[in-house]
């Protein structure tokens, strides 16, 4: 009895440590999720597709495409890694060539990001997860 107790103590530990071990899932690649979009008083939902790719050691560039009733928009920016799976950056874009900048923080939890955006004329929050 304590020899299965022992396997499976070591068994567990081993596992723990394999697990500690591993890199948390990077930035890098495409995302894809919804969210909604406060603009001059008014909620849209948005659907958003993302690539983030690596810029440096602690930093991403990234485009991105998202959708709402009331059109299409397109985006690039930068992040960097702020502290865990915490990043803040900027975004530039809008709809119809727009250039409207704002802020950006992001908090990845795995395969899944929190997004909130903040600009001059409005915020969105979305919710992403990694695709592949």
């Amino acid at each position: 009895m304590r020899h299965s107790f022992a396997l499976i103590s070591i068994a567990a530990i081993s596992a723990l440590l394999t697990a500690a071990k591993e890199p948390a899932p990077s930035l890098e690649g495409y995302w894809k999720g919804s969210g909604i979009v406060s603009h001059k008083g008014a909620d849209d939902r948005v659907e958003c597709r993302v690539r983030y790719m690596r810029a440096g050691d602690r930093s991403f560039s990234y485009t991105a495409t998202c959708a709402t009733e009331s059109g299409k928009y397109d985006l690039t920016g930068s992040v960097t890694n702020t502290s865990g799976g915490r990043y803040s950056g900027t975004v530039v874009g809008g709809s119809e060539g727009g250039r409207e900048t704002g802020r950006v923080f992001l908090i990845q939890r795995g395969k899944y990001l929190s997004v909130s955006v903040t600009s001059r004329s409005g915020s969105a929050r979305m919710s992403l997860f990694k695709l592949g």
